[in-house]
């Protein structure tokens, strides 16, 4: 019974981050995908396991069956947690409805956020926080059990989220969706809590324990020192352990890509590693001393260490691997948890380690055992909570990444060093090198000792195949004609500008999203074609700034009052006066109004309405960019725009199937029936769309091109075209050709 058991606490662990995978998409769906959001959204779910931890510890400390307690508690999520999604839906309404008005107030849009997604996310959070504990209380029968048993359980429980992390992002919602995953997770939590409640029928009853002997006998000073030390050590180390996970997955994007999958397999690495700390510490019961914590503390400092220095190297390691193995989607979500391995392990094996320890050393008497574990895991999940909120909103924006994974550094060696003050004989080595790793940390946050901002913006995943084509030189040697003449660690992400012989370029996580070269026909045809489509546009929407070319130019038409320009990323409008020469000014124009935020929650909260609307985001595999090529979102446009409205939309056709592309025309022909596409040459399309009949309106074209020699230049110098006539060879199919395409989609 006992293996059985292991294994519906395996799985009731990766229920859990599937809850969590499931939630995150859907209130990015109703809150943006800010990082802000997301950041809100998992301190409100890690609020509630801190609470359910604490509160029902003691429960289970007075429950004479708590395998029947942890089923029933199994089932209960399961019924919540498949009530969440109605939940969120119902407060879309309610969020849209106010949302114009709690943008004016500061501070209220968050709070309201944190609120919602708090009481949504309450009651299976609560539920979830009360499993180990209640757990735990079952299986452990004797004092010199519990490191043991508390860490096979955390491992195990660990291991399941790691699990359902993958066949979240994998299987689960690319082919069920959010809410028949939903279904299908709920109705797995009500199975386990029924399976356990039936397990419990053979089982004796429990002692209850002696509530009023154990408030009649105070623990000595010693033991209450100790517990304040253990407290305080599981408080740091959950701060410090968030810290090095925002902040780590800030710097691997710029190696392996900013995707979905890139995503869950950095938290996944994460995950494994602290399950591997946690399993050892279940097997082989190390004995349990302050000592041994502060060993583990320095053990972790030393793996931020390792992270630090080995990112230089990690790099070569990827392409290396990538000729080894191929480039198939296999073969890179492998290459992908291999480097994160190598950067992460040994950090994170420590921080595994460090709880079931810390758990043996809290533990006094087995009559409370529920409450004192419940305790320690809360404790650590608000030094999670912080840790997140903290290494998100401030140290990251503001102190960068490497001077991020410093801090974590620091107070994990202070931290050990604390606790190894005392130690004499072979372990005094231990505290010297507590103290150098902490000289290291604080001479180090002058910055930019490990890392240069190049070393962030290189793009390898996404750029290895052309690594390839000149295997002979260095990474560094690629970009040799470049320098970056602008770097900026962003509230969602890293950007940065490339200056060389004639070019400037912008990047997003190392990754290519603007530039002064092929991407300029691009830019300047996606406000140039919706522009000349319409008879007298006077307000017009841009999604996303890239280089501000397109936001400048669709100031020339003499009928525009206004271009609203929505940016998620304040950071790269700071980028836009190194495109001065192409962009027109429109970062500081009269008539651009920049606004900062996510797209989809600003036309779900905002009253405009344009005569055209252009969306320009980055490639639909990039984590939480997917959202603006769906059907909810041009459903959202097209309520947008006034009736003669056009849409124009970039798509990048490099690493999208034919099926993919069907699906997103026959979405968007649903929503405009009118439609054109256009072909920009460089792997980019162009869709345009409008609910009524349109034209190139080629009199008046030639009208504004005539009067502005901005515009005579751009179609000269830019897209070589003598004639603006000619960009109709972009032209490739409208409404009927669209329609036959999109079939079966």
């Amino acid at each position: 019974m006992t293996r059985l058991l292991y294994f519906v606490f395996f799985l009731s662990g990766a229920s859990g981050l599937v809850y969590e995978v499931v939630w995150v998409r859907l209130t990015g769906l109703v809150f943006g995908n800010t990082s802000f959001s997301i950041a809100t959204v998992l301190g409100a779910f890690m609020s509630g396991l801190a609470l359910g931890s604490w509160w029902l510890g003691s429960i289970a400390d007075r429950s004479e069956r708590p395998l029947r307690l942890y089923g029933v508690l199994e089932i209960l999520i399961g019924i919540s947690a498949f009530l969440v999604p109605v939940a969120f839906r119902a407060v879309d309404t309610l969020y849209w409805g106010i949302g114009a008005d709690l943008s004016e107030i500061a501070g209220a849009d968050s709070l309201v956020r944190f609120i919602t997604s708090f009481v949504i996310m309450l009651v299976p959070t609560f539920l979830m926080g009360g499993t180990l504990p209640v757990l735990t209380r079952f299986f452990v029968e004797r004092t010199d059990e519990v490191g043991s048993k508390l860490g096979t359980l955390y491992a195990l429980n660990t291991f399941g989220a790691a699990f359902g992390t993958l066949i979240a992002a994998l299987i689960l919602i690319p082919g069920l969706g959010n809410q028949l995953t939903t279904v299908w997770i709920a109705s797995l939590n009500v199975a386990l809590g029924l399976l356990a409640i039936r397990l419990d029928l053979n089982q004796d009853v429990v002692p209850e324990a002696a509530e009023e002997s154990v408030r009649t006998e105070p623990d000595p000073p010693a033991r209450r020192q100790s517990d304040r030390l253990v407290m305080l050590t599981l408080a740091v180390s959950g701060f410090a352990a968030m810290v090095y996970e925002v902040s780590w997955t800030r710097a691997l994007t710029a190696i392996i890509g900013s995707s979905t999958y890139s995503f869950a397999i950095m938290l996944v690495t994460f995950l494994v590693g602290i399950a591997m700390g946690s399993s050892w510490a279940g097997r082989f019961r190390p004995s349990a001393s302050l000592r041994l914590l502060g060993l583990f503390q320095l053990g972790i400092a030393a793996g931020g260490l390792v992270f630090l220095i080995g990112y230089l190297v990690a790099p070569y390691l990827l392409v290396s691997l990538i000729r080894a193995l191929f480039y198939s989607f296999p073969a890179v979500l492998t290459i992908q948890f291999i480097v994160c391995s190598s950067l992460m392990v040994l950090a994170t094996f420590f921080m595994g380690a460090t709880f079931p320890v810390a758990g043996q050393l809290f533990f006094s008497r087995i009559e409370i055992l529920g409450r004192r574990i419940g305790s320690a895991y809360s404790i650590n999940t608000v030094g999670a909570i912080l840790g997140s909120l903290t290494a998100g909103f401030f140290l990251v924006p503001f102190l960068g990444t490497e001077r991020t994974v410093l801090v974590g550094l620091f107070l994990n060696s202070a931290l050990a060093l604390f606790l190894l003050a005392e130690v004499k004989g072979a372990f005094a080595i231990a505290r010297w090198a507590a103290i150098g790793l902490l000289l290291t940390a604080t001479v180090s946050m002058r910055g930019e000792l490990f890392w240069d901002p190049s070393s962030m913006d290189r793009g390898i995943l996404i750029y290895a195949r052309q690594f390839e084509t000149r295997p002979e030189l260095l990474i560094e040697e690629h970009y040799i004609d470049t320098d970056v003449v602008f770097f900026a660690e962003g509230k969602n992400a890293s950007i940065s500008v490339r200056r060389g012989n004639n070019y400037v370029g912008l990047r997003t996580n190392g990754k290519v999203d603007a530039s002064n070269g092929e991407d300029m026909t691009t830019q300047l045809l996606l406000s140039y074609l919706p522009g000349f489509h319409h008879q007298s546009p006077e307000k017009i929407l841009v999604i996303g700034y890239g280089s501000g070319v397109s936001a400048g130019a669709a100031t020339v038409f003499p009928e525009v009052e206004r271009v609203d320009c929505v940016e998620i990323e304040p950071a790269v409008v700071e980028a836009g006066p190194w495109f001065d020469e192409i962009n027109r000014g429109s970062y500081d124009h009269p008539k651009v109004n920049i606004i900062y935020g996510d797209a989809r929650n600003y036309l779900n909260i905002s009253p405009e309405t344009y005569d055209i609307i252009i969306s320009e985001p980055s490639n639909p595999w990039i984590a939480g960019v997917g959202s603006l090529f769906t059907a909810e979102f041009y459903e959202l446009a097209a309520s947008a725009l006034n009736p003669d409205g056009v849409f124009a939309q970039w798509i990048q056709l490099y690493e999208l199937s034919p099926d993919d592309l069907r699906m997103v025309f026959a979405e968007f022909q649903r929503q405009f029936p009118e439609v054109s596409v256009w072909d920009m040459g460089v792997g980019d399309l162009v869709l345009l769309g409008s609910r009524e009949k349109f034209y190139l309106d080629v009199e008046r074209m030639d009208r504004i091109v005539g009067a502005d020699s901005t515009v005579r230049r751009d179609f000269r110098d830019q897209m070589s075209l003598s004639d603006p006539i000619g960009m109709l060879a972009h032209y490739v199919m409208s409404t009927d050709q669209v329609r036959e395409f999109s079939v079966g989609a």
